[in-house]
């Protein structure tokens, strides 16, 4: 089993993934389930699993190597920050 690369698009208004606007697309917002994999990569490291269920009740997992996820998540971070209200947004 591969496990997929990480692709990082910081700001999907602006540079909306084109080859993902079909008709059949399902959007699922939540809940969406997190979970570490120890020695889940061939390597011995940890994988991330990210879990949600279909409409229809099928089950869909996707896993990547924690070294991808949170390469993602320091991108993002660095873009937004911490993303927690600040102000009169609290």
């Amino acid at each position: 089993m591969s496990i997929p690369i990480v692709g990082i698009t910081l700001d999907l208004a602006a540079n909306p993934w084109t080859d993902l606007q079909r008709e059949d697309l399902i959007h699922i917002t939540e809940p969406l389930r997190v979970g570490a994999l120890p020695g889940g990569m061939a390597s011995g490291r940890a994988s991330v699993a990210i879990a949600a269920f279909l409409p229809d009740g099928r089950p869909v997992v996707i896993e990547t190597s924690l070294t991808a996820f949170l390469a993602a998540a320091r991108v993002l971070q660095a873009r937004y920050g911490d993303n927690e209200p600040r102000g009169r947004d609290a």
